[in-house]
């Protein structure tokens, strides 16, 4: 799970797989471009609901996705993190 605010950049916060962690560090993106394309690339945007619900999370600046990351994509991210 992804939560992402707006705050003159984009601080993404992650918890494990199991909702019951968060981890150590926040990912900043200084573009909403480069958020989207890190939602999109990790499976959250997946479906045409799911996008719509984050493109209107975006518009609120604040909001949450759920990613879908394989193995190697989630070692990264917290090897990131």
């Amino acid at each position: 799970m992804m939560f992402f605010r707006h705050d003159g950049y984009w601080r993404c916060q992650f918890m494990d797989a199991g909702l019951r962690a968060t981890f150590n560090r926040p990912l900043n993106f200084n573009s909403v471009d480069k958020l989207i394309a890190f939602a999109d690339r990790g499976g959250g945007l997946a479906s045409l609901k799911r996008r719509e619900a984050f493109n209107r999370a975006i518009q609120k600046g604040r909001g949450a996705v759920l990613l879908e990351l394989n193995d190697h994509q989630y070692a990264l991210l917290k090897t990131a993190c």
